[in-house]
């Protein structure tokens, strides 16, 4: 008898449209996926209190009491267009939801995002699926969506800006700018903003938490390397361990010593005699003049900073204060801030 089962098995395998195969996957993916993330069917509120769900959750009751449309938001910026926020499928979505099921508007968004959640799911699988032509493909790709978060993985430094209230601030600037212009030369203008260019500039200007390479050449070995070390302003607390040339002096030995990878993970052939060009950003206290003593660095010509080469490191120090900082950049885009009709000066 087991003979003929499997005899049957196989047969029946043999019959099934090979076009069904997928579909029976997806139904096993969709499965698992639901038994996975089954507490997010049922639950009610998270614990996490910072997440944007409470935005969503607060738009959508608001709308639930309000249905069909609301036309306004009295909740956001002081008041403004409801439509001119977030796109409206997932509070219209949980406000019906919430509405249809006598629910609070609390569990209908956790149903609601659990529900596209199991589907983002499966379509991974299809995904995958179209791209390989391989069963085996796609349940692997799906599976480590599935089981596996990106925050299992160092994909680089992570960069933790405030981009909504920037954004908001520079519109605020284009806004008062164009007010300012029109007063004097007439005409209307447009301001354009967002939140991706916001992030892809401050990453321009070096704002970071945690240590980070950029690089414009992508060929290996590098003729230099520089590093730029940020602090505090005003800070007045540097120690032996906390000071910015020890800091400094210390990514040049774990670049040296192979310890710095590239984005792809691969390690960076340095050569021994790569020179280092090394810029402290800092207010200039009277702990950071005692350590740059210390690490015999000489005054500036303007008494506003410190440089010194070291040859230990074969590298050069500088450090800059953020008044000297701010000053030369006056002075560089001065005739550019005169022809936008800008202040001369940076507050």
């Amino acid at each position: 008898m087991p003979g003929v089962d499997r005899t049957f098995l196989a047969r029946a395998k043999e019959r099934m449209n090979p076009n069904r195969r997928p579909l029976i996957d997806s139904a096993i993916i969709l499965l698992l996926a639901c038994v996975l993330i089954g507490p997010l069917f049922r639950v009610e509120y998270l614990n996490y209190w910072g997440s944007i769900e409470s935005t969503f959750i607060g738009d959508a009751r608001m709308l639930r009491e309000h249905l069909l449309h609301p036309a306004w938001q009295p909740l956001w910026y002081c008041g403004t267009r409801f439509d001119y926020i977030y796109p409206p499928a997932l509070r219209y979505g949980t406000a019906l939801i919430s509405l249809a099921g006598g629910i609070s508007t609390a569990r209908a968004y956790h149903i609601y995002t659990a529900f596209f959640y199991v589907l983002g799911i499966v379509g991974v699988y299809f995904l995958a699926y179209i791209a390989s032509r391989s069963r085996a493909q796609a349940w692997l790709a799906s599976m480590f969506t599935l089981l596996l978060s990106p925050d299992q993985f160092d994909f680089g430094k992570p960069v933790k800006v405030v981009n909504d209230y920037i954004t908001g601030w520079l519109a605020n600037l284009g806004t008062l700018a164009a007010l300012r212009r029109r007063a004097v030369e007439g005409g209307s203008y447009r301001v354009t903003v967002a939140l991706t260019r916001t992030n892809l500039w401050l990453l321009s200007l070096g704002i970071f938490d945690k240590a980070f390479a950029l690089s414009e050449a992508r060929d290996v070995p590098f003729s230099s390397i520089t590093i730029i070390e940020f602090k505090k302003p005003q800070r007045d607390d540097y120690s032996e361990k906390e000071n910015p040339f020890t800091q400094v002096a210390k990514y040049i030995a774990e670049i040296r010593e192979g310890k710095a990878t590239t984005v792809a993970g691969r390690p960076m052939p340095i050569p021994p005699n790569l020179p280092f060009y090394c810029y402290v950003i800092c207010d200039i206290t009277p702990s950071l003049k005692e350590w740059a003593r210390l690490f015999e660095l000489q005054d500036t010509p303007d008494s506003l900073g410190f440089f010194g080469y070291k040859r230990f490191y074969n590298a050069y120090f500088e450090v800059i204060s953020y008044s000297k900082l701010v000053a030369d950049a006056e002075k560089r885009n001065k005739i550019f801030f005169q022809k936008l009709g800008l202040p001369g000066s940076i507050p």
